[in-house]
């Protein structure tokens, strides 16, 4: 095997071996904010939400996501799911519906 085969072929691992651990992150860097905090505390979404006008009803951890019932500023019901990687609400139901059943 001539040097310039043993170069190509160490080459071509060492891209292969780059392409595998940046296909393994966990792409913290789509969230700055997280990256640098880790991940967001249920205090953390609440205070959040508060600042935002909500009022919270009932909020925990299910499925790995936080479930959280509120009042909008509108006073309208709604069912958020939050990451709890990036404290983003991935997920939002009007509730509204559930109290006019008697």
């Amino acid at each position: 095997m001539t040097p310039t085969t043993k170069l190509g072929i160490g080459l071509a691992l060492l891209i292969v071996v780059i392409l595998v651990a940046r296909a393994g992150e966990d792409h913290r860097n789509d969230h700055p904010a997280a990256a640098a905090s880790g991940p967001v505390s249920i205090a953390q979404v609440s205070q959040r939400l508060e600042s935002q006008g909500y009022q919270i009803r009932k909020i925990k951890e299910d499925d790995g996501r936080y479930k959280v019932t509120v009042l909008t500023p509108d006073r309208h019901k709604e069912k958020l799911s939050i990451s709890p990687r990036t404290g983003e609400v991935i997920g939002k139901k009007n509730d509204d519906e559930d109290d006019d059943e008697d």
